[in-house]
């Protein structure tokens, strides 16, 4: 095993998914630089104050953050543009632009310096597949929100096969104090009820962020150059009873499903779609390879150190980003 990797780049690392990695690498003693959009979240996390050295750069410039590679011995790319209210097909489409704009500019800055790169991608890229088991082999057949991502892994996959050393991860739908889970479930739990779109009967496979943190961390210093590891819980649950796991944490009785057309108005039907997609995630890979073992394997044991992080420091972990797949 070679030595840990040092010195780290974080996209995103104002968001839900990049907070909690830029989290773990500072508690692992490492090295880590925050590339921010907006250096007023930077400040609001405390990130200098924890040490951590702040970049402000854009997605869609990147003569923003080209060369930073030279500097790191990692780059974890956890950024996703930021988006809110429905998502319409123009804002997908400059979601799209800007993940392939700096997942191509991270790329190829780390191909010529040598620097690993860790990918985000989410389990979107997978496709419905019902009830059956998906794995790190399974063809990707993206929903609507893991076309972007499906397209950033065939471009590692391509630039693997000329020395990139890159590794790529698709979480599952990230639980915690914030982000998307809270938006959609805790704030909802808030007014009394929760509400999930379509009949409920679509698989979800979820992950603490902490515990997802933690798997970057084993991607980082374990996995070798061009693998792909599934970060899920040990239980995927269906929508309904993730819902309803929710709501009888909360003491929330009224959970129901709304129909998928009327979602897709309010939401955006590339969401809707998404979000009906059932995918049944095996995380059995990422045990074997990378030691890696979630310290919530399920829902029901994440909720309420969630819960209970939310009472004590309710302004804690709360920003938030949108991401298809991986909720970052």
């Amino acid at each position: 095993m070679s030595a840990p990797r040092q010195r780290v780049l974080v996209t995103g690392a104002t968001g839900f998914v990049g907070g909690a990695v830029t989290r773990a690498l500072l508690a692992a003693g490492r090295q880590v630089t925050a590339l921010v959009r907006d250096p007023a979240a930077a400040a609001a996390a405390d990130l200098a104050a924890a040490g951590v050295r702040v970049h402000t750069a854009d997605m869609l410039r990147p003569e923003t953050y080209t060369g930073l590679a030279a500097s790191h011995d990692a780059v974890v790319h956890a950024a996703q543009l930021r988006t809110t209210g429905r998502l319409s097909a123009a804002r997908l489409a400059r979601m799209r632009t800007a993940d392939r704009v700096m997942t191509t500019t991270l790329a190829e800055d780390c191909l010529r310096h040598g620097t690993r790169l860790l990918y985000t991608g989410g389990a979107f890229v997978y496709g419905d597949h019902g009830r059956d088991w998906i794995d790190e082999d399974t063809p990707h057949t993206p929903a609507p929100l893991g076309v972007g991502h499906a397209a950033g892994a065939a471009l590692l996959k391509t630039l693997g096969a000329r020395g990139l050393d890159a590794v790529t991860l698709y979480a599952g739908f990230a639980y915690g104090p914030g982000g998307n889970f809270k938006t959609a479930f805790l704030d909802q739990a808030a007014t009394g009820r929760i509400r999930y779109p379509g009949d409920g009967r679509a698989y979800w496979s979820c992950v603490h962020v902490d515990d997802l943190a933690a798997g970057y961390l084993a991607a980082l210093d374990r996995a070798p150059a061009g693998g792909a590891y599934n970060l899920v819980d040990d239980e995927p649950l269906t929508l309904g009873r993730f819902a309803a796991q929710v709501g009888y944490a909360t003491g929330v009785r009224k959970v129901s499903g709304i129909p998928r057309p009327l979602a897709a108005l309010a939401l955006g039907g590339a969401v809707a779609t998404s979000l009906t997609t059932s995918y049944r995630v095996s995380n059995r890979r990422a045990r074997l390879e990378l030691g890696w073992v979630p310290a919530r394997p399920t829902v029901a044991d994440g909720l309420p150190s969630v819960l209970g992080d939310l009472a004590v420091r309710p302004s804690a972990r709360a920003a938030t980003t949108h991401s298809g797949g991986s909720h970052r």
